[in-house]
């Protein structure tokens, strides 16, 4: 199956590589998923399922230490690692 790139990310916004490293061993370790590349759309490439959506957000509050309220929750922040390193950033940023 052929990953989709997401080109509609923001120009200039730059993903933090040490998050998306992480995100990459998170996916790797606890959802069995190989992510190719920082914009692949895990959603139009089907790698990101409601169950491992659900699974994703746990493993995301634990390793970063952050919390993610359903209700503020985008789901097109999930759609790349680019996308879920800058949503951590701010949310870490947000709580420091």
């Amino acid at each position: 199956m052929s990953a989709t790139p997401a080109s509609d990310r923001q120009s200039g916004e730059q993903p933090d590589e040490a998050i998306v490293d992480q995100l990459r061993v998170l996916f790797r370790e606890a959802l069995s998923i190989e992510v190719a590349s920082p914009d692949t759309d895990l959603i139009d490439a089907g790698l990101l399922d409601s169950l491992a959506l659900v699974e994703l957000i746990f493993q995301i509050e634990q390793r970063f230490a952050i919390d993610l309220a359903l209700e503020e929750l985008e789901v097109d922040n999930f759609r790349t690692l680019a996308r879920l390193s800058a949503s951590i950033t701010e949310q870490k940023n947000a709580t420091e």
